[in-house]
């Protein structure tokens, strides 16, 4: 059996990554905050492990080993159709914003960026647009 869990920001509590794993929740935990195989997992949590904070690791869904895969993406699209920022690999996507047809394309470096903003505020990429256009 495989366990699909939700990492959930301890200050916004908002879900910023959801994965899979057959060990237990706390082992596969601590695995992702002692491994940096996600550039954009590793910011969040390397910055909250400053502030003596980690993230909570909740249950979501179990599902059979062969249905995993299938399963986590499930739940990947609940989480985006909802308007979480995830940060799934798979998932990111480069993004142009599309205000009143001015579009702005934003190389990976700065999206990243954003993206972390976003999560530790708890806001969507897009409103940490609109109030940067808004200011230029």
């Amino acid at each position: 059996m495989t366990s699909i869990y939700v990492l959930i920001h301890p200050i916004s509590e908002r879900p910023f990554y959801v994965g899979k794993t057959t060990k237990p929740l706390k082992t596969r935990l601590s695995g992702h905050i002692s491994e940096a195989t996600n550039q954009l997992n590793w910011s969040i949590i390397s910055e909250l492990r400053k502030n003596k904070l980690r993230p909570i690791i909740k249950l979501i869904d179990v599902c059979a080993d062969d249905d995993s895969t299938a399963i986590e993406q499930m739940w990947v699209e609940k989480y985006l159709r909802r308007g979480f920022i995830l940060t799934n690999r798979l998932f990111f996507r480069l993004r142009a914003l599309d205000k009143k047809r001015n579009k702005i394309d934003l190389n990976f470096d700065v999206m990243m960026a954003l993206n972390i903003q976003a999560i530790k505020c708890g806001v969507s990429i897009e409103s940490l647009l609109r109030h940067h256009l808004k200011k230029n």
